[in-house]
């Protein structure tokens, strides 16, 4: 089954410099490996980088360094607290993630906006206020006069 999802990673690779489409960023649905189809590959996946990213959290330091350390070895894989990963599926789920923080940046942002937006026109009608009760304090003073 390692094989088979090793040859299926491969055409997905190239289906991808070849310019095959991907999901959107953000928009991910079930079909994790993009073949189509969901099964249990699918599945494969989604629990592996599920336990990638639990790794990542728990083992912290470790992890990263393992990983660091196969990288400028050029080794495909590395074991940390005797789990073997490797450093394609980790390069994956770390676009992922990265992916995931532009889209929640991209969110703030418009949140920071729509507020900013909120907050020009409330103070724009309290100064139309303001300026609307000077008006009126000036013609009742003209009119005292």
């Amino acid at each position: 089954m390692i094989d088979e999802l090793t040859k299926k990673l491969i055409a997905d690779s190239r289906a991808m410099l070849e310019g095959k489409k991907l999901d959107p960023v953000g928009k991910a649905d079930a079909d994790v490996d993009n073949d189509g189809d969901v099964d249990s590959s699918d599945e494969y996946l989604k629990k592996r980088r599920a336990a990638i990213g639990k790794a990542m959290k728990d083992e912290g330091n470790e992890f990263t360094k393992a990983l660091m350390v196969a990288r400028k070895n050029g080794d495909k894989e590395f074991v940390v607290a005797g789990k073997k990963y490797t450093c394609d599926e980790v390069e994956e789920l770390e676009k992922d993630l990265k992916s995931k923080e532009k889209l929640k940046e991209k969110e703030v942002t418009s949140e920071d906006a729509e507020e900013k937006a909120r907050l020009a026109l409330k103070h724009a009608k309290e100064k139309e206020r303001m300026d609307s009760k000077q008006e009126r304090e000036k013609d009742r003073v003209n009119k005292q006069d």
